[in-house]
C-alpha cells in the first residue's frame, strides 16, 4: 500500500515516536512469533500484516470513522490485491476492542499480529492461568497449528 511512508509522519506518541517506527517494532514482533509458531510462511504473513496494519488510520474514512480502524484496513487491504489471509489479519489485529469483547482474531497471521495477553483467548489452549506466561504462549497454544 502506498500509505506506509505517510505512516512516518503521524506521531504516535511523543516518547515512543511515529506510526511508522511503530508499525516496524510490531513487524519485527509479530515476524519473530511467527517464525517461532509456523515457520517462514507465518512469519511473512505476520510481518506484511503487521506492516499494513496501521495504513487505514491515513484514509479520511477512518478519519471520519474511527470505529472502522481495521475493518476499513481489510477492506482496502483487499481493493490493494492482498491475499485474505493477510487482509483477515489487518482486522483481526484490532480485536478485542473493548474489555468483555468476544471477537477473536479468525485466522493465524492475525493471531501473531495480534498477541494475546493472557493465554485464555487461545481457543485451543489448555494451559491454566498459573503458567507462567512464557509457558503458556509457547508450549501448549503452538497446540493452534
Amino acid at each position: 500500500m502506498d500509505r506506509i511512508p505517510g505512516l512516518a509522519k503521524v506521531v504516535y506518541h511523543n516518547k515512543l515516536g511515529t506510526q511508522g517506527e511503530r508499525v516496524e517494532r510490531v513487524a519485527a514482533l509479530a515476524r519473530a512469533i511467527g517464525h517461532k509458531l509456523g515457520g517462514e510462511t507465518l512469519a511473512n504473513q505476520a510481518d506484511r500484516a503487521a506492516m499494513l496494519s496501521k495504513a487505514d488510520l491515513l484514509t479520511d474514512m477512518v478519519g471520519e470513522f474511527p470505529e472502522l480502524q481495521g475493518i476499513m484496513g481489510r477492506y482496502y487491504a483487499l481493493h490493494d490485491g492482498e491475499p485474505v489471509e493477510i487482509a483477515d489479519a489487518i482486522e483481526d489485529h484490532y480485536k478485542p476492542r473493548f474489555a468483555g469483547d468476544e471477537a477473536l482474531p479468525v485466522g493465524r497471521p492475525g493471531y501473531v499480529s495480534r498477541w494475546p495477553t493472557s493465554c485464555k483467548r487461545w481457543p485451543t489452549c489448555s494451559a491454566s492461568d498459573s503458567c507462567p506466561p512464557a509457558t503458556r504462549t509457547l508450549s501448549p497454544c503452538v497446540a493452534m497449528r
